[in-house]
């Protein structure tokens, strides 16, 4: 019996201890401040929009990297076949 309360009181102070140590998130939001009164807006990180575009330069297959962001190439043109 003694050995049942000691795993029940170990149990719970483990599953407590778990609670507590859950990180909590909250959302940033930038103000700015205008003519017209103060506007506050969301703040949200935001990645550029990086692919593949691909074209045939007599009758050879290129691939380069592209920013869809910035609409810029990232580095050179590589032959595929």
């Amino acid at each position: 019996m003694k050995k049942n309360k000691l795993f029940f009181r170990t149990a719970a102070f483990v599953l407590s201890a778990q609670i507590l140590s859950v990180p909590f998130f909250c959302q940033a939001t930038a103000v700015s401040s205008e003519s017209s009164g103060n506007v506050i807006e969301s703040s949200i990180a935001r990645s550029d929009e990086i692919g593949w575009i691909y074209e045939t330069r007599n009758g050879k297959l290129y691939k380069c990297l592209f920013n869809f962001t910035t609409g810029e190439e990232i580095g050179d043109w590589i032959l595929v076949g």
